[in-house]
């Protein structure tokens, strides 16, 4: 993230030119995350209409195994700046209590959720998994942009005001 004092000092051309290329990315970002959730959504279904031992996959089906396999931890420090940060929760085997690992830990979690269903798993309900586990990635990504370009509105907006000050 750019920092907000350099931000006031571009001139307004500056700042929609970056305002434009931020709404690139984001635009770019939104389409994959559609793409990716949709072809989680679909195979899903597929896993539904495949499924060899008439099991239904969705969340009328969830039991106590359900957990998040992530946690968004989000920092404000009471200004302007914003962060993300993903947080892989484990259980502890020794006293059955959740502890956060960062990002960068090196343990996943346990067990894994197409698991719950049986050891030989259909690949549609792999696949199905693998599209919403890259979706959250992709979510958080897609947050940190659209903070920028709400970042730069505000300078945009400030810049006009402060050029129709000048020429009143």
């Amino acid at each position: 993230m750019s920092d907000v004092k350099d931000l006031h000092d571009l001139p307004l051309d500056q700042l929609l030119e970056q305002y434009l290329l931020v709404l690139d990315q984001y635009t770019s970002r939104r389409e994959l995350l559609n793409r990716t959730l949709s072809s989680g959504h679909i195979n899903l279904a597929l896993a539904n209409i495949t499924s060899a031992r008439h099991l239904r996959y969705g969340p009328a089906d969830y039991d106590e195994r359900m957990k998040a396999d992530r946690n968004l931890d989000i920092v404000s420090d009471g200004s302007s700046t914003v962060s993300f940060r993903l947080i892989y929760p484990s259980t502890s085997q020794a006293t059955g209590t959740l502890e956060a690992q960062n990002v960068n830990g090196p343990t996943k979690p346990n067990p894994i959720p197409p698991r719950w269903v049986g050891i030989l798993v259909e690949p549609p309900m792999k696949r199905a998994h693998a599209s919403f586990v890259q979706g959250v990635d992709q979510a958080v990504s897609l947050a940190e942009v659209q903070l920028r370009l709400s970042d730069l509105e505000g300078n945009i907006d400030r810049s006009r005001r402060q050029q129709s000050r000048g020429t009143e």
